[in-house]
C-alpha cells in the first residue's frame, strides 16, 4: 500500500486528469491506490455506511471499462494481495458498485456461490436501510437474476443464516415473474387434446404453490430463531405501511402479499368451482385443489398468529369466501373444514367484520348437519 501510494504521480488537477495523462504502468497504480482507500475505508470507519463513498475515479463513467480490466488483471495476478471477496465488498461503498460488481464476477464465474455467501454471511438481520446494506442487497438480488438457477439456494441461504429479509421476499418475487416469464413465452403445441393440461401453466401454478410452502414453513417453523426474525420484518414492514414511510425498497412485502391475494383468490374459485360442480372431477385433481387450499389457509393462519399480521378488507372477504366452500366428503375435504373452523374460531372477529357473516353462519349450520357423516372419515 505505502509503495503504491508513493508512486502515484501529484493529482494537481485531479485524478481523472493525472489518470488521462500516464501510461497503462502508472493507471494501474492509480487504481490500486483509490481501491487501497476504499479496503481502508471498509475495515476502518463506518463513516460511509449511510451514504456512498465519492470517488473521483470510481464514479466517472467514461473510465468505467478501463478501471474494471485493471481490477480484473489486478485480482487475477495478485490474488493474495487483492482477493475478490474484500474488493467486492469494497465496491459496496460505491455508487456504481452494483455494475462494477457484477462485471467482476461475470469473469469470475467459479467464484459466484463463494461470494454470494460472503455477502450473505456479512449482511444485516434486519431490514437495515442504509446505503451500504441496501446496495447489499441489490448486488445479490442482480447476481440471482444474472444467474437465476442458484436464486432459490442463495435465498435458502439467506433464511438459514437469518440475514437480509428483504432480499428473502425479493427472490421470492422474482422467481414467480420468472415462472409467469416462461409461462406466457412457451409456445402452444397443436394437436393436444382440449382438455390436456398445460405443462406451462401447470409449472407456473406449483411454482406459486411451492413459494406459498416456503412462506409457511419460515413462519411455522421449528427454529425459533427463523421463526421470529422473520416475523420481526413482517412486522417491521406493516408499520411502515401504517406510517406511510417509503423503503428505499419500495415495500416489497405489500408486493408479495397482493401476490399471495391474487393466488388465494384463484384457489378459492377452484375450490368453489369443485364443491358446485356436478361432473366428476378425477380425486387427484381434487385432493391437488383442496391440499393448496389447506396450505393457503394455513398460511394467513401463522401470517395472523405468527406476525401479528391485520388482514385487509380484501384478503378478509377471499378468507371468508373460501372458508365457507363445501368440499366433497372425504379426508382432504375434512382436512380442509377443519382448518376453516379453526380460522374461525382463532379469529372470530374477521368474520363479524366480514359481509358475508350471514353465509359463514349457514356454512356452521350445514357442519353442525353434516358432522355425524364428517366424523366417520379419520386421519
Amino acid at each position: 500500500s505505502s509503495i503504491l501510494l508513493a508512486e502515484v504521480p501529484p493529482r494537481n488537477g485531479g485524478v481523472i486528469k493525472a489518470f488521462e495523462a500516464v501510461d497503462s504502468k502508472i493507471r494501474i497504480k492509480i487504481v490500486l491506490s483509490e481501491l487501497i482507500q476504499l479496503i481502508n475505508a471498509v475495515r476502518n470507519s463506518q463513516a460511509f455506511i449511510n451514504e456512498p463513498y465519492t470517488s473521483e475515479l470510481f464514479d466517472s463513467e467514461i473510465y468505467f471499462f478501463d478501471i474494471l480490466d485493471l481490477l480484473y488483471f489486478s485480482i487475477s495476478e495478485m490474488p493474495n494481495t487483492f482477493q475478490l471477496i474484500e474488493v467486492v465488498e469494497a465496491l459496496l461503498l460505491l455508487k456504481k458498485g452494483l455494475n462494477m460488481i457484477c462485471c467482476l464476477i461475470a469473469n469470475f464465474p467459479e467464484s459466484f456461490h463463494e461470494i454470494c455467501m460472503s455477502l450473505i454471511t456479512n449482511g444485516s438481520n434486519t431490514e437495515d436501510e442504509s446505503f451500504h446494506s441496501a446496495n447489499r442487497v441489490r448486488v445479490l438480488r442482480k447476481l440471482c437474476q444474472m444467474n437465476p438457477n442458484e436464486a432459490l439456494l442463495i435465498r435458502g441461504e439467506a433464511v438459514e443464516l437469518c440475514r437480509m429479509p428483504n432480499l428473502v421476499v425479493m427472490l421470492t418475487l422474482d422467481h414467480i415473474k420468472q415462472c409467469e416469464t416462461v409461462a406466457s413465452t412457451t409456445p402452444v403445441i397443436k394437436g393436444l387434446k382440449k382438455n390436456a393440461p398445460s405443462t406451462s401453466g401447470s409449472n407456473l401454478s406449483n411454482s406459486k404453490a411451492d413459494v406459498v410452502s416456503f412462506i409457511t414453513g419460515i413462519l411455522l417453523s421449528n427454529d425459533d430463531r427463523v421463526r421470529n426474525w422473520f416475523a420481526n420484518y413482517i412486522k417491521s414492514s406493516q408499520r411502515k405501511s401504517s406510517s406511510g414511510s417509503v423503503s428505499v425498497f419500495g415495500n416489497s412485502f405489500l408486493e408479495f402479499r397482493a401476490v399471495l391475494l391474487n393466488r388465494f383468490k384463484a384457489v378459492t374459485e377452484q375450490v368453489a368451482a369443485l364443491s358446485e360442480s356436478t361432473s366428476s372431477t378425477s380425486s387427484t385433481e381434487s385432493e391437488l385443489i383442496l391440499t393448496e387450499a389447506c396450505i393457503m389457509l394455513r398460511l394467513y393462519c401463522a401470517l395472523r398468529g405468527a406476525a401479528s399480521i391485520k388482514y385487509t378488507d380484501e384478503e378478509t372477504v377471499a378468507i371468508c369466501r373460501m372458508i365457507i366452500c363445501r368440499p366433497r366428503h372425504g379426508y382432504i375435504g375434512v382436512r380442509f373444514v377443519s382448518f376453516g373452523l379453526c380460522m374461525i374460531l382463532a379469529f372470530p372477529q374477521m368474520v363479524t367484520a366480514c359481509e358475508s357473516e350471514s353465509k359463514v353462519i349457514d356454512w356452521i349450520r350445514w357442519l353442525v348437519q353434516e358432522e355425524s357423516y364428517l366424523g366417520k372419515v379419520h386421519y
